[in-house]
């Protein structure tokens, strides 16, 4: 059973009685069904959240974002209202652009004082290193592109309908994606944990090390074998996301506090 907010999915914790929040952010393109596999892998202790973007899934014949700042915007609200109604320890995950979102709503709740546990960013460059003058690509080298990133989606881009039903939010995603500018925000005082693919050829897993410059408080990185979809389906990235969420979310001062 799942409850459900504007932009977020809750899903009910295997417990019962939850004591660290998860909220994961998709990737561009991306759904929150996506996680719901996670559910039941993670420690019984995690209640686990999926941002829902619009355009897809049950929010399909919604307009999609115009920006990922209004995507942050979005989210921050339900995050905040969720947080109010049952405080607990919170943990942020986001994937490639959802990386970026999650980023983005992080330093939108300092800024109303709400606290996070953890950021987890994955795939994904911090703002100091995105390419904000990459060239935009066509539709056709976009569809080049994500195929060498993730074999399995070259059926549903050559399947007439399936690519009619799913190529908007991935076409919006992306451009909204490359738009994005970043902000000049001080880096956050929370820990932030980054993950990489060995062999992810879109973001060098390596790299993710310049996350540390976005954070004041603790950084730690890890490497996983695999693309840039190195994070699902991974019993490796499922012990790590127990490990510290339940920790480090279980230690964050003042966590269950909703003020």
């Amino acid at each position: 059973m799942t409850a459900y907010c504007d932009w977020l999915r809750v899903y009910d914790a295997i417990s019962g009685s939850p004591e660290v929040r998860l909220v994961c952010f998709p990737h561009a393109g991306g759904t929150a069904s996506s996680y719901a596999p996670w559910r039941g892998r993670l420690d019984d202790r995690i209640e686990l959240v999926s941002v829902r973007y619009p355009g897809r899934e049950d929010r399909l014949a919604e307009p999609m974002s115009q920006c990922l700042e209004a995507m942050a915007d979005a989210v921050t609200e339900d995050v905040v209202r969720l947080q109010t109604e049952r405080p607990l320890p919170l943990v942020l995950l986001g994937h490639s652009m959802g990386a970026s979102v999650a980023h983005e709503v992080a330093v939108r709740l300092r800024m109303r004082a709400r606290a996070v546990a953890l950021l987890i960013v994955s795939a994904r460059l911090p703002v100091s290193s995105l390419d904000t003058e990459a060239e935009r690509l066509s539709d056709e080298e976009l569809a080049v592109m994500l195929g060498r990133m993730d074999p399995t989606t070259i059926e549903v881009l050559t399947h007439p309908e399936l690519r009619e039903l799913v190529w908007p939010s991935i076409r919006s995603d992306y451009d909204i994606t490359c738009s994005y500018g970043g902000h000049d925000a001080p880096p956050l005082d929370i820990p932030i944990l980054a993950l990489g693919g060995r062999s992810d050829a879109w973001v060098d897993g390596a790299s993710m090390v310049a996350w540390e410059r976005a954070t004041t408080a603790g950084f730690s990185s890890r490497l996983f074998d695999g693309d840039h979809f190195f994070l699902h389906d991974n019993p490796e990235v499922l012990a790590l996301m127990n490990d510290f969420v339940c920790a480090q979310a279980d230690s964050a001062p003042d966590a269950r506090s909703p003020a």
